[in-house]
């Protein structure tokens, strides 16, 4: 399973840098010490994928009222969906940061694997798209039994 998140966040890798990502997956690179127990892509992938199709979800058969099935109420959805989905990219990464729990080599400035707030925030990018795409897909396999977003956000 890590193997599988960490192959679909790396697609855009370039986004948040190879440290980052080491960090992710519990790997301390300049130690070649592998933690599995930390590694924070399966973690923060599960919860992407189970809110991107909860939200869908919600939008489809929870609210499925005729005066929101229009693509852009769909989208202001996913447009949440997605910020909600930055923040859990974002937020414990940033808070590991803080707390110093890193591996060493990511905490030196003058190291050349130095994490940064700006590799964070390009990690919330990243799951930010990752999630609007699950989105995306779950919207179009379920709205066919929706009452009434059943064409949202494409007419027939």
């Amino acid at each position: 399973m890590k193997n599988l998140f960490a192959q679909i966040y790396e697609i855009l890798i370039d986004l948040y840098g190879r440290a980052l990502s080491y960090e992710l997956a519990g790997i301390c690179a300049d130690q070649g010490i592998e933690k599995p127990e930390l590694s924070l892509y399966v973690s923060i992938g599960l919860m992407s994928v189970g809110l991107s199709i909860l939200m869908a979800l919600i939008f489809y058969f929870v609210i499925n009222h005729p005066y929101l099935n229009r693509w852009y109420h769909w989208l202001g959805m996913g447009v949440l969906n997605g910020l909600m989905a930055f923040g859990i990219g974002y937020y414990p990464i940033y808070t590991r940061l803080l707390d110093g729990v890193f591996c060493e080599e990511y905490l030196d400035p003058n190291s050349t694997t130095y994490i940064t707030e700006a590799n964070i925030f390009g990690f919330g990018i990243v799951n930010f798209c990752f999630s609007l795409v699950i989105f995306i897909l779950t919207s179009f396999m379920v709205r066919w039994w929706s009452t009434n977003a059943a064409t949202t956000p494409i007419p027939s």
